[in-house]
């Protein structure tokens, strides 16, 4: 986190050396800080996760969360946000960032027998296809209704394996 805190400094050394007027300048140095305190909140749940159960999701969801973190950066301090293609950069890293997160915690719970395994992977699976509905509906600029349905039904089966798994885990500790 300290690493954060000096990025901000350094950030905003480099913004008043630029000339910028303070007002737009403190506007990009709070929200890089608060951006990159999300991001860097979850790339360290996903390597703390790694560290516990190694899993190509933790590691998936550390890259995906900085590549957020970046794509943002990039799009506040070098004017890349007036761009179309930035607007699609940050919702899908944003998207598979989180998805990831979550999928990489679920990863973790400590359930038994065939069933409670199920609902885990299918509740990962859900989160998932979640967000690359999101990137096909950002990237093909048009939510089909089809696609609309099975995102609604990924939620259905996402949101009910979140409440589940922590029951789960509850039940296999007795």
């Amino acid at each position: 986190m300290l690493l954060l805190v000096g990025v901000g400094v350094l950030i905003a050394i480099v913004a008043v050396l630029r000339g910028e007027p303070f007002g737009e300048t403190l506007a990009k140095v709070i929200n890089t800080a608060i951006v990159t305190g999300i991001f860097g909140l979850l790339a360290i749940a996903c390597a703390d996760a790694a560290e516990r159960r190694s899993s190509l999701l933790a590691y998936a969801g550390v890259v995906a969360a900085l590549t957020a973190m970046v794509v943002f950066f990039i799009g506040v301090w070098f004017e890349a946000a007036r761009h179309p293609w930035w607007w699609k950069a940050m919702a899908v890293s944003s998207s598979y960032a989180l998805a990831l997160w979550r999928a990489t915690r679920l990863s973790l719970a400590d359930v038994t027998g065939t069933l409670a395994t199920m609902v885990v992977r299918g509740t990962i699976v859900a989160t998932l296809a979640i967000a690359t509905i999101i990137t096909l509906m950002v990237l093909r600029e048009q939510a089909t209704p089809g696609l609309v349905r099975l995102m609604n039904a990924c939620w259905i089966l996402s949101i009910g394996g979140h409440i589940a798994v922590p029951i789960l885990e509850r039940l296999a500790k007795r």
